[in-house]
């Protein structure tokens, strides 16, 4: 009687084990289901915070280039400045250079017209002179930050670009320089300068056909700030 008795109890207790252990198995895996959404959902909020502060960086270093500032704080943008008057430039001054009737021909935005200077026996101005050159009056003072200047074709001109408030060769400072020039020159500042005359000064004149030398500008075209 005592054996038949004892079988109910062991598979009674079998059942419980088996449902124990049945009811951790589903806490076991709803916890990790529960785990992975937790991290499937707060994965991607912590990968945008974390990047966004590597995003944030370029754009906090977007600033305008080094053009200056208005008193505004906008940035300045170089624009095309136009000269009311030229006239051929000599040691002497304004009007005692060459060609001075021809002067305003390389200001009238035509490139088939130019100022040029008288043809010399050699690149030195046989020796007559020490320069010849084109000045522009800007009426007022203006800041210049680059110059293009035409020249004719033939290589060989060493010009400068000299700025400054009163017409006179000691008072124009030398701002840029090309040596060997010819065609298209374009001179670009390194610091921007202001004045209300823009001397293009030659010191050594190209070939000419000819045999002889002699300097053309048929364009000028100066970028600043009025």
């Amino acid at each position: 009687m005592s054996g038949g008795g004892a079988e109910p109890v062991t598979f009674r207790r079998r059942g419980e084990w088996l449902w124990r252990a049945w009811l951790v198995v589903v806490v076991l895996v709803m916890g990790g289901l529960w785990f992975v959404a937790f991290q499937y959902h707060a994965g991607p909020h912590r990968a945008v915070t974390a990047a966004s502060p590597a995003r944030a960086l370029p754009v906090a270093h977007r600033h305008p280039g080094h053009r200056g500032r208005t008193s505004s704080g906008r940035p300045t943008v170089p624009v095309t400045l136009t000269p009311v008057s030229a006239a051929a430039f000599g040691p002497s001054g304004a009007g005692h250079g060459d060609n001075s009737d021809l002067a305003h021909l390389a200001i009238d935005a035509n490139p088939a017209t130019a100022w040029h200077t008288d043809w010399y026996a050699t690149a030195r101005f046989g020796g007559l002179y020490p320069g010849m050159g084109l000045l522009v009056d800007m009426r007022r003072p203006a800041t210049i930050t680059a110059a293009r200047v035409m020249l004719g074709w033939d290589r060989g001109a060493t010009v400068q670009l000299r700025v400054g408030t009163v017409p006179t060769l000691a008072d124009l400072r030398l701002v840029a320089y090309r040596a060997n020039a010819g065609g298209m020159v374009r001179l670009r500042l390194t610091t921007p300068a202001h004045g209300r005359y823009v001397l293009v000064w030659f010191t050594r004149l190209p070939p000419d056909p000819a045999g002889t030398f002699q300097a053309y500008v048929y364009d000028l075209r100066l970028e600043g700030q009025p």
